[in-house]
């Protein structure tokens, strides 16, 4: 593994965060869960690790990737705890396909589709993608894809609903009119 091998460099001259234990996908994260380890100053991947110039503004972050102990914390396993706005972050796990094919990057805006009682609704409106922090084998060797959505307290209940009865679709709405403003008239 490249990070176990520049962990090794004894000539090492920056500092990295590395779990002290195994952190938990959903954690905020702590001083106490990290240790610094030196790393060679020229390691190429460094730009995406936690550096210790960088641990001020990481600390308080949601771990949104579980990171295994002394694996390297790096810059995307974490996102902001709140953006200032006020909402939650809720993680959505979704076929890739019904989720713009993978293609939602942070900064997106996604509205989330479901069929309740029969019926197609817009279950949340222009909701932040606030990451998407990692792919996996779902059921039946789907593509899962983790998207952490920036929602208020009705949209996560709403989510939660939406998620427990069956499945549903993230379309990507970047710069697309509000949903009220759809033309057929079936909005929120």
């Amino acid at each position: 593994m490249l990070n176990i091998l520049a962990l090794r460099d004894r000539d090492a001259r920056v500092l990295v965060a590395v779990a002290y234990q195994p952190i938990a996908s959903g954690s905020v994260l702590t001083r106490e869960m990290i240790r610094l380890v030196p790393v060679d100053a020229g390691f190429a991947a460094l730009g995406t690790m936690v550096t210790e110039d960088r641990l001020d503004e990481s600390i308080g972050s949601v771990v949104v990737r579980s990171v295994p102990r002394d694996a390297v914390i790096d810059l995307a396993s974490l996102a902001p705890a709140d953006s200032g706005s006020g909402k939650r972050l809720m993680s959505v796990a979704v076929e890739e396909s019904r989720a713009a094919g993978g293609m939602l990057v942070p900064g997106d805006r996604v509205d989330v589709i479901a069929v309740l009682d029969g019926r197609p609704v817009f279950v949340v409106a222009g909701a932040e993608v606030v990451a998407v922090p990692e792919r996996g084998s779902g059921a039946l060797g789907r593509e899962s894809f983790g998207v952490v959505l920036a929602v208020d307290a009705d949209e996560a209940l709403a989510l939660a609903r939406a998620m427990a009865e069956g499945r549903i679709d993230l379309v990507r709405s970047t710069g697309a009119p509000e949903v009220g403003a759809v033309a057929d008239g079936t909005g929120s």
